[in-house]
């Protein structure tokens, strides 16, 4: 990995920022995000200066094979152009340098020699001194119209890096505003459903309080009329034994009465069998006493 190479976030690698749906550790997830496609890794490094170098290239590495970001190459100027290429590797007066993307390619990819060379703003703080480069470069390019270049470089930006950092922070902006409404979106239905399960709920507990009152009156009812089936069969025994008691009393009344009877009639009858015997004795005895 070349210390002037610089990197920019794949499509894949914009998506991983706001889904989130890959397993990175810290120090990746925030080298993802420190990469903006115009700083190489000599100032990542620096941002990332509490991670170690080496750990430093195997987050980068993970990163490329995650196919999160891409790494392209500065290459080295042409020789035909010393002065430019030694006097545009120091910062100018106002500490700003420039880099050169005509000599950027991705990493691995063979240079072409009828690239065009167009100068893109890499960092504020890695641009390059653009006075040599144009002493160096052909009359006819220096006669270009600023805004041409400016078009072409941005033309060029997009083909080498993919959309520019405002498209890829303003993709991630909408990407985020429809996830912020896909999230609105569930938590209302969640929000409803939550609604409708407390009703069901409710309408629920209601039907088995209903039904459990229900029951109650039910057995309360069965239980009344139990107890007023006890009461009667209680009061209609009673009541027959108390007629059957009544008819046992009068039976041995009327027995008692009719044996009182009889023994009267027998002792009527015996004291007149007495007198007749009596009297037929003294008129006997009065007929002995005449003879």
């Amino acid at each position: 990995m070349d210390n002037r190479s610089i990197f920019s976030k794949t499509g894949k690698g914009s998506l991983e920022i706001t889904k989130k749906t890959i397993k990175l550790s810290s120090e990746e997830r925030q080298a993802l995000i420190l990469v903006d496609g115009k700083s190489n890794y000599d100032e990542l490094q620096e941002k990332l200066a509490r991670v170690p170098s080496v750990k430093l290239r195997a987050v980068f590495e993970k990163l490329i094979s995650l196919e999160l970001i891409r790494e392209f190459v500065a290459k080295a100027a042409p020789n035909t152009a010393p002065a430019a290429a030694s006097a545009g590797s120091l910062p100018d007066a106002d500490g700003d340098d420039e880099l050169d993307f005509t000599a950027l390619a991705p990493a691995g990819a063979p240079a072409s020699s009828s690239a065009p060379k167009i100068d893109l703003p890499v960092a504020p703080s890695r641009r390059v001194d653009q006075a040599p480069r144009a002493a160096a470069a052909p009359p006819s390019s220096a006669a270009a119209p600023s805004i041409d270049a400016a078009e072409e470089a941005r033309k060029f930006q997009e083909m080498m890096f993919g959309a520019s950092p405002a498209d890829q922070e303003a993709e991630a902006a909408r990407k985020a505003a429809a996830e912020a409404q896909h999230k609105a979106a569930e938590a209302e239905a969640l929000r409803k459903a939550d609604v409708a399960r407390k009703v069901a709920e409710d309408q629920a507990r209601r039907k088995v309080q209903a039904e459990r009152i229900s029951s109650e009156e039910a057995a309360r009812k069965t239980a009344e009329q139990e107890a007023q089936r006890t009461a009667a069969e209680e009061e209609a025994r009673r009541s027959a034994e108390a007629e059957r008691a009544a008819r046992d009393a009068a039976a041995r009344q009327a027995a008692e009465d009719e044996a009182r009877r009889k023994a009267e009639a027998e002792r009527l009858a015996k004291e007149e069998a007495a007198r007749k015997a009596e009297a037929e004795r003294i008129e006997r005895e009065a007929r002995e006493r005449e003879e």
